[in-house]
């Protein structure tokens, strides 16, 4: 799940792509103070502007 809203709006739902997940957990593991954890390894993240874990790159 990934909650992006606004403070006024319309209400609605959407799917997120995996560019934007990875975002999201690229943002959440820079901010993170020692450990990250996850399921498993499967999931994506962005270094050095190249997203990893999923093995999808995004320019």
């Amino acid at each position: 799940m990934m909650i992006v809203g606004s403070f006024e709006g319309d209400d609605r739902t959407v799917e997120p792509n995996d560019h934007e997940i990875a975002m999201l957990n690229s943002n959440i593991m820079s901010f993170a103070d020692r450990q990250v954890y996850a399921r498993d390894d499967g999931f994506g993240y962005f270094k050095n502007e190249r997203m990893t874990g999923r093995q999808l790159t995004f320019t």
